[in-house]
């Protein structure tokens, strides 16, 4: 429907220049966060691989391009001083040649710039960690040369190399009086978690950090104490931990959306739980890999925070490594450790109030969102709380009386014991309480580790039956979200996202921020301009048209749009394709260019996605799958729909009450009141949509047909005036069939299969579905060439259909018999030679039924024989004879053999064939061989004996038989015996006289009154070489087979 083009075009040029602001912006440092001006520079050794990480300290958008074997590291960030390269080279790294920090010209001045160089063959892959930390891993398919340290010198260390571990202040608390209370020191501080190829706890983090650990020591908050805590993990292998930085391929979860989302994901109970903090805007995970087909398509449960997914986990089988690509997430799932050295991170620790019970903090930064789970096979309540970066989670269990934490790949997931329990999102930690206040937490509670539910017998296990809600959880777009507003504030919330992008860094940084844009304008209406932001996106971050959550946006922009090819494709991506919103646009996008078939296929069962979009998008869709509904016959639905649309009929805009109108009139068509019908679209097409003045205008010309109150003619006028109205899509290809069917009901076959091959390739152009045109035409030259309907027309016009729609030959044995019957056209042109190699490539390649290879060999021996070709047509009798043929063919045959070896001057085997054939064709045949060879009394002789009586000449009429007794009466003049000739004039003359030839049957039989005339005899001789009793057999033969 054009209705979404109809609004204004002012916005139309933003997307252009916010794409040319990205190509062409310098993104300059805020001063509020330049609280440090150089990054801190940490190195660190590994068995397989070396480690170098940039600390700013604060988010730094950076880009790091590699040409050969040097790296150019540029970060959008000023500092303030030059690390000096001796620096770099205080701890050498087998990875790293070479490093340095580069000078920056004046005008680059807001950018930081290094230099890596590396050893041939040394690889090298670089990630983010939190938002401070840039990590770069250096790695080789071969062992890489080890570099012994340089020798230790009376120098202080560079600050760049190492961060010496800074021990937690005392924390202390206010009351609510304002005094002051002590509590009890707290342990070392939990390092920054890291990606899993890297996390280490415990102990193992002291040994990182006096090894140059990667991993900052992050200070505890001021108010935080020790708790009775978990053991720490025995420290991790270097090797351990290299296998988890180049794990092997493995089974991969992609988890994508449509705007920037956070995660957590657990197992629990055999399942395997992917937690999203978004309602809406989710695509369903996809799955590559070996354990693909095992772990099949996920339950999907609508939660009141966002969505969850549960596969159903194998076994051995452990989540190995979470990353974020763009709008992705992608979980790798690889066979359990053998080692059972699984890394493991996380700290539940107890925090006093002053006067109050203690409470359980979990502190770890980049939380996003507390969701409640109830899980549907225990019952238990979890609160889940997703993280915004991979790596982010606690994995050690832990349980108090009230509560326990469930180890987590991503995230944290905490189970309440106690209906009183609270959890909390704090900066950088998760608190725990109860609503009364205080925990059960003491310090000589020893943590106990969550009971393995292993054992519970799977029988109690209740089956889980939460199913997705079509209207909430598979949800896709929320464009009362998106709107921010609606159009009141579409120019400020314009001007802050330009802003923003002002400020953001190239790459995927600004692509999120024109997705943002793109988002803004989609859910306001105006399609093109969310395409154009879209584009500029897609140049800055090229990977995400890989993206369904990207793809689903950039559909529903196409459709506003009015691209509808466009969103048909993108929104039948995998993950797309079986998405119950995804499929109600595609059909939205089908409806709008005529493809009802299709529409009707991808259209809901009910309009509960569509009820809770806002009015400007509900109205258009309801109305669409009123129509699609109706176009299936369904008027009871599409009753139903546009009764819910009648509220707001008051508000409602000038095409969607054309297309109410409209649809209201086709809804009286098909309850049979047609006057009603009419009224109601006669009022639509004198208004001014022209679209719905096209279609109005073509239902009634159809109506006043179908009632016969305009002719066929009148019909065609209207409609061939109509086609030029509106063109273009499916309603042009509505009227091209409509104008075919009435060219095609006068038999004026050629305009019709024309019209509807425009109409098929119009199909092909706009995605329309084609099926119903194309068995259309089918059907009509079936029709023509297999049941024989084409015999009717003039030869030349069948042999033009044929040739001229040939791509429409039914398959199988059809198509044979629509050969022959074209080639019976042929032979009534003269044109035998092509009759007769369509009957050759049926006896050789076509045909297998022994009966029906000697009946085409005698059809084709029959077309020889009439282009004077005997020697070929006797070969096509000894080819495809066959055992066991009919009688009646084997007489056929015989005949036309004989016809042949008369040609061939094998008068004598002729005539012997044929005295073996007791019937009037055969005599026929003997006295056509006598006629021939002028043997006037034998040929007049052999007729005489086949000669119908006068009486049945009279009741026959015209079927041949008076031409046999004028050859007869020729044959004895040609005889000169005039005695015979006086005898059959007597005879036959009372019959002849209503007879064609019953003129000449008098000139012939006249007596003789003296000599005969010159003339009399030139004429007769005329006649008698005119003759051709075979040649009437051939006709003969060709008529009854067609009859």
């Amino acid at each position: 429907m054009a209705e979404f083009e109809q609004r204004g075009k002012s916005l139309m040029l933003l997307a252009a220049g916010l794409f040319a602001l990205a190509l062409l912006a310098v993104v300059p440092i805020s001063t509020a966060l330049a609280e440090k001006k150089l990054p801190e520079v940490r190195a660190g050794e590994h068995e397989n691989y070396s480690r170098l990480v940039f600390d700013w300290g604060r988010m730094v958008g950076y880009r790091a391009e590699r040409n050969g074997n040097v790296i150019d590291v540029i970060f959008a960030a000023q500092s303030d001083a030059m690390i000096p390269e001796a620096q770099f080279r205080a701890k050498a790294l087998r990875g790293i040649s070479a490093a340095r920090q580069v000078p920056t010209a004046p005008e680059k001045a807001a950018l930081t710039h290094f230099r890596i160089a590396v050893p041939d063959g040394v690889k090298h892959r670089d990630f983010r960690i939190g938002q401070d930390l840039v990590v770069f891993d250096f790695y080789s398919d071969k062992p890489m040369k080890v570099i012994a340290p340089p020798k230790k010198t009376a120098a202080k260390p560079a600050k760049i190399m190492e961060k010496p571990a800074k021990k937690p202040p005392q924390p202390t608390e206010e009351t609510e009086a304002g005094a002051v209370t002590a509590v009890t020191e707290a342990p070392p501080a939990m390092p920054q978690q890291v990606p899993e190829q890297t996390a280490v706890t415990g102990n193992a983090a002291a040994t990182e950090a006096q090894q140059e650990t990667v991993a900052e020591d992050m200070p505890a908050p001021s108010f935080t104490a020790s708790v009775s805590a978990a053991p720490p993990a025995a420290a991790v292998p270097a090797t351990a931990v290299e296998t988890q930085i180049l794990p092997e391929q493995g089974t991969v979860i992609t988890l994508s959306t449509i705007e920037p989302s956070a995660l957590a994901v657990f197992e629990r109970f055999g399942g395997l739980w992917l937690v999203l903090d978004r309602m809406s805007g989710n695509i369903p995970p996809q799955l590559s890999g070996p354990l693909a087909a095992v772990l099949g398509a996920p339950q999907e449960f609508s939660l009141p925070e966002g969505t969850a997914y549960r596969f159903d986990m194998p076994p051995e089988t452990a989540v190995a490594e979470i990353n974020k690509m763009n709008l992705s997430w992608l979980i790798s799932l690889h066979p359990k450790r053998k080692d059972g050295m699984e890394l493991q991170s996380g700290q539940v620790r107890r925090a006093l109030r002053a006067g109050r019970k203690p409470r359980a903090e979990i502190f770890l930064p980049g939380l996003e969102k507390v969701i409640a789970l109830t899980m549907p096979d225990s019952g238990e309540k979890l609160y889940v709380v997703t993280a915004k970066q991979p790596g982010a989670k606690v994995s050690l269990p832990a349980r108090y009386p009230q509560f326990a934490v469930i180890p987590a790949a991503q995230g944290v997931v905490v189970k309440a014991y106690d209906d009183d329990l609270q959890v909390t999102l704090r900066p950088s930690y998760v608190e725990i309480d109860t609503q009364k206040g205080g925990l059960v937490l003491t310090q000589d509670i020893v943590e106990l580790p969550v009971p393995d539910m292993g054992g519970i017998d799977a029988a109690a296990q209740q089956e889980e039956t939460a199913a997705a809600d079509d209207s909430e959880a598979s949800r896709l777009f929320d464009f009362y979200s998106w709107q921010r507003g609606g159009l009141p504030y579409l120019r400020e919330n314009q001007r802050l996202i330009e802003a923003k992008l002002a400020n953001t860094d190239k790459g995927t940084e600004s692509a999120a921020v024109f997705l943002e844009m793109a988002l803004l304008y989609l859910a306001n209406g105006f399609g093109h301009e969310a395409y154009g932001a879209l584009r500029a996106a897609l140049h800055e971050n090229p990977d995400l048209d890989k993206n369904p959550g990207f793809l689903a946006v950039r559909g529903g922009a196409s459709v506003l749009a009015g691209f509808y090819q466009e969103a048909i494709r993108d929104l039948s991506v995998p993950g797309l394709k079986d998405h119950p919103e995804a499929r109600m646009w595609r059909g939205y996008a089908a409806a709008a260019s005529e493809q009802w078939l299709l529409a009707g296929e991808m259209f809901p069962n009910n309009n509960k996605i569509v009820a809770r979009y806002p009015p400007e998008f509900a109205v258009p869709f309801m109305l669409y799958m009123a129509e699609s509904s109706l176009r299936l016959g369904d008027t009871t639905r599409a009753r139903g729909l546009l009764n819910a649309l009648e509220p707001l009929l008051a508000d409602m805009q000038p095409h969607h009450y054309a297309a109410m109108q409209y649809l209201a009139g086709e809804e009286y068509r098909q309850e049979g009141e047609p006057v009603k019908a009419l009224q109601t679209w006669f009022k639509v097409a004198g208004g001014r949509n022209r679209l719905y003045h096209a279609k109005s205008s073509l239902s009634i010309v159809q109506l006043l047909r179908q009632i016969g109150r305009i002719t066929d003619e009148d019909a065609l006028d209207r409609l061939e005036t109509l086609r030029y109205a509106w063109r273009g899509d499916g309603l042009e290809i509505q009227l091209l069939h409509a104008i075919a069917s009435l060219h095609l009901d006068k038999q004026r076959y050629i305009e019709g299969l024309r019209e509807l091959r425009r109409a098929v390739d119009l199909s092909e152009e706009i995605l329309y579905d084609s099926g119903l045109l194309i068995d259309d035409m089918t059907k009509i030259y079936s029709k023509l060439y297999v049941d024989g309907e084409a015999s009717k027309l003039p030869a030349f016009e069948a042999v033009a259909l044929y040739n001229g729609f040939k791509e429409l030959m039914p398959a199988g044995s059809a198509s044979i018999v629509a050969e022959q019957n074209y080639a019976d056209y042929l032979v009534r042109m003269d044109l035998l030679e092509d009759a007769a190699k369509i009957f050759e490539k049926q006896i050789a390649k076509d045909l297998q039924d022994p009966l029906k290879i000697a009946e085409t060999g005698t059809r084709l021996a029959t077309v020889y024989l009439r282009d004077n070709k005997a020697k070929e047509a006797l070969s096509a009798i000894q080819r495809s004879g066959r055992k066991d043929m009919p009688q009646d063919l084997v007489r056929r045959r015989e005949l036309l053999r004989a016809r042949a070896l008369s040609d061939l001057g094998m008068t004598a085997e002729a005539i012997k064939v044929l005295s073996g054939i007791p019937t009037d064709d055969a005599k026929q045949l003997i006295a056509d061989i006598h006629w021939r060879q002028r043997d006037w009394a034998k040929a007049a002789a052999t007729l005489q004996n086949i000669l119908p009586s006068p009486a049945a000449l009279k009741i026959s009429g015209d079927d041949g038989k008076s031409n046999l007794v004028l050859n007869t009466a020729v044959a004895y003049k040609m005889a000169d015996d005039q005695a015979a000739l006086a005898q059959l004039r007597s005879r036959y003359m009372e019959a002849m006289k209503n007879a064609h030839e019953g003129a000449a049957f008098a000139v012939v039989t006249r007596p003789v009154e003296g000599t005969v005339t010159l003339q009399d005899r030139e004429t007769i001789l005329k006649m008698a070489a005119e003759v051709d009793l075979f040649k009437s057999f051939l006709d003969n033969y060709r008529m009854e087979r067609n009859n």
